[in-house]
C-alpha cells in the first residue's frame, strides 16, 4: 500500500509522505486518530472483503469521526466512478443540528468544486424545524459560492439510510455529507443507526464530521 501511494503521488505530482508504525491491534485506532489530528481530512476505505470484522471497521470509523476533531471521508472500495467526476453532485443530510452544521462547514471546499448540491431533509415531525431552515441554509451556502437546491423527502416506510441512498442515486450524487453525534462509547450516529448501517454497505462516498 505504501508503494502504491508513493507511485500515485508521484504520478499526480503532489506532495506525499508515508508513515509506517508497529503496534498492537487494540492500539491501531489511537495511532490513526493521532495522525488524523495533524491532517485536514482522514480517508477511510471500506473494502468489500477484508480481514477486519464489521465491528472493528465501525470502531475505527467511530474513533476517527468522534476523536480526531477532523472530518472523515469514507470511500467504498467497490465504487467505479471516475475520480475527476466522483463528487460533481453532493447530497447534504440536513437536520438543523450542530453536527450537521459542522459537517457542511467542513465540506465547503468540496462543495465549491461540485456542480450540483442538494440539501435533503427527511420529512417527519422531528425534522419540521430542519425543513423550515433548509432554504436559509441554501441562502447561506450561496454566500460561499455554492448554489444548492432544497428537497424534503418522505420516508414512505423506508429506513433513513435507504432514503439517502435512493435520493443520491436519483440525482447521480457521488457524496453524502452527514453530521455525527454521541456522548459515550455507545455513541450512535445521526438519525439513529443510519450511518452505522451506511458504513456496512456504503452506496457512495460518505463525508462525516462531529
Amino acid at each position: 500500500m505504501l508503494r502504491n501511494f508513493r507511485a500515485a503521488a508521484t504520478k499526480q505530482s503532489v506532495f506525499g509522505t508515508t508513515i509506517f508504525e508497529k503496534g498492537e491491534l487494540a492500539d491501531v485506532s489511537g495511532i490513526v486518530v493521532d495522525q488524523a489530528r495533524l491532517r485536514d481530512l482522514a480517508i477511510l476505505p471500506v473494502p468489500g472483503e477484508y480481514y477486519l470484522s464489521a465491528h472493528d471497521l465501525h470502531f475505527y470509523a467511530e474513533a476517527l469521526v468522534f476523536d480526531s476533531g477532523r472530518p472523515t471521508l469514507v470511500l467504498p472500495q467497490a465504487r467505479k466512478a471516475a475520480a475527476a467526476s466522483a463528487f460533481e453532485a453532493v447530497v447534504l443530510a440536513w437536520d438543523g443540528s450542530r453536527p450537521s452544521t459542522r459537517a457542511i462547514a467542513d465540506a465547503l471546499p468540496t462543495l465549491r468544486r461540485a456542480k450540483a448540491t442538494h440539501i435533503l431533509t427527511v420529512a417527519n415531525r422531528k425534522t419540521l424545524a430542519a425543513t423550515r431552515t433548509a432554504p436559509a441554509l441554501a441562502a447561506h451556502l450561496a454566500t460561499h459560492g455554492v448554489e444548492a437546491v432544497v428537497a424534503s423527502v418522505a420516508s414512505a416506510g423506508r429506513t433513513i439510510e435507504v432514503v439517502f441512498a435512493d435520493y443520491a442515486a436519483s440525482c447521480g450524487a457521488g457524496l453524502i455529507v452527514m453530521g455525527a453525534f454521541g456522548q459515550s462509547r455507545l455513541r450512535d450516529f445521526i438519525l439513529g443507526g443510519a450511518t452505522q448501517r451506511l458504513l456496512a454497505a456504503p452506496p457512495t462516498a460518505l463525508f462525516l464530521s462531529h
